[in-house]
């Protein structure tokens, strides 16, 4: 299926690191964001975390313990530009199965519909 998604790449001022964010527009004012950021204990973190967003388009409302939240991927490489774009397409490449476990995660009732 397609989606429309929408990606970042950039290096945090903050945090001094690479990262990327993506949205995918589920309908419904749903989005899936796929975020790839350097982790406190050093590891390149990709996570998948679906939310509402806001009317205006700029808000997220996610809510921590009903919401569907998973880490997809964690290694233990350098969090340089490259390594953050590899395993950010490589995660965007399965969204398939990401929104199909997203969608399992709310038809268990676990979640906040």
């Amino acid at each position: 299926m397609t989606y429309k998604t929408s990606t970042n790449v950039s290096k945090c001022p903050h945090r001094k690191s690479w990262g990327a964010e993506s949205s995918v527009d589920l309908g419904l004012n749903l989005v899936l964001r796929i975020n790839t950021r350097k982790t406190s204990s050093g590891q390149l973190c990709t996570t998948a975390t679906r939310g509402t967003k806001s009317d205006d388009g700029h808000g997220f409302t996610f809510y921590p313990y009903s919401d569907f939240n998973e880490t997809v991927k964690r290694s233990s490489v350098r969090v340089t530009e490259k390594a953050v774009r590899e395993q950010h397409e490589g995660v965007l490449a399965q969204l398939d199965s990401l929104v199909k476990a997203c969608e399992s995660h709310y038809s268990k009732g676990k979640g906040n519909e």
